[in-house]
């Protein structure tokens, strides 16, 4: 019964690195998605004020 559960305690810690690259993958998905609409909308402001 000890190897089965040394056995579970490996594959748990390979799914929870697993589930952790996945998020730091998600998380720099978001901050990507963060500063380029941040960006898109400073250019917009600049052309508002250009036209002024």
């Amino acid at each position: 019964m000890k190897k089965q559960k040394q056995s579970g305690k490996k594959s748990t810690g390979s799914w929870e690195k697993r589930m952790e690259k996945k998020i730091d993958h998600l998380c720099l998905v978001v901050s990507g998605v963060i500063i380029a609409a941040a960006a898109l909308l400073e250019l917009r402001d600049r052309r508002r004020q250009m036209g002024e």
